[in-house]
């Protein structure tokens, strides 16, 4: 896969080089038409770039300018249980990278483990439990004198921007639908055991997910400052008999308010990133 050729690609069309990346899930239906000079194009039609896997959603780029700065917006994403490669689900990020982006927003849908978070809360993401690792193995990885240890990923998520996201959690009044915690990874959609959670739990993991990882842990290969939420869609995976299947209708109405305030925290970080440079 030649990132290369594909930036070249993009570039040509954009004109100019984003400084931001935004991860934009789709749980959260697509990115609000707030960017000037606005150009899309479906990852599909980028040379180099994974060809859409049947029955899934092609990402796309979205490249505009917002609050006077250039960035690019990735809606959807590629996933390991679609039949993607590592290399595959990161080449989006790898891409960025070379069109110019140094910091990246990311954000994905997440079953909570955490009896505190409700359905449709925002959870800042200050530290993950790469349960499978980007690679897709296990993240336990055993040491010559047989010491096992998960990889260390404190310092990842920026920690200035998590206080700047409480502040304005308040000052929209929206503190009691934003959390901080800790995000597990599996790579596979299937429901998991309750042996699974157990261990999720006790390792320290609030929520998990089946995204994010490999393209974080490449953005910090490349030097990109991170920034990562959740988004709680699903509570059941707590205590199947206490939290029935969210319906559809559900979801939406819980993401409503909270896409409005999602929107306004892009936009202060992308002010936080401006005046970083």
């Amino acid at each position: 896969m030649n990132s290369e050729e594909a930036a070249s690609f993009l570039l040509k069309k954009f004109k100019k080089s984003p400084s931001i990346l935004i991860v934009y899930s789709i749980a959260l239906g697509n990115f609000p038409n707030v960017l000037e000079y606005s150009i899309k194009v479906p990852c599909d039609e980028v040379p180099c770039f994974p060809a859409k896997q049947k029955g899934s959603i092609s990402p796309q780029f979205i490249f505009g300018k917002l609050l006077q700065k250039y960035v690019l917006v990735l809606q959807g994403r590629y996933h390991y249980y679609e039949g993607y490669s590592k290399e595959e689900i990161t080449f989006p990020v790898r891409v960025a990278s070379l069109l110019g982006c140094k910091n990246m927003f990311i954000t994905n849908a997440v079953g909570s483990m955490n009896k505190k978070f409700e359905l449709g809360d925002i959870m800042l993401i200050n530290n993950h439990l790469d349960v499978v690792d980007s690679s897709g193995d296990s993240a336990l990885k055993v040491y010559n004198d047989n010491r096992r240890k998960f990889k260390k990923t404190s310092g990842i998520y920026d920690e200035n921007f998590r206080a700047i996201a409480r502040k304005l959690s308040v000052e929209e009044g929206m503190e009691k639908y934003v959390k901080t915690g800790i995000y597990a990874m599996v790579n596979r959609k299937a429901l998991q055991t309750p042996s699974d959670i157990l261990a999720f739990k006790t390792s320290g993991a609030d929520v998990v997910g089946t995204s994010i990882l490999p393209e974080v842990l490449t953005a910090v290969k490349l030097k990109l400052s991170i920034f990562g939420l959740s988004i709680v869609t699903d509570k059941r995976i707590l205590d199947y008999s206490n939290f029935p299947d969210p319906m559809p209708d559900d979801i939406t109405k819980s993401l409503k308010l909270k896409k409005s305030f999602i929107l306004k925290l892009i936009e202060r970080y992308v002010e936080y990133c401006s005046d970083a440079m």
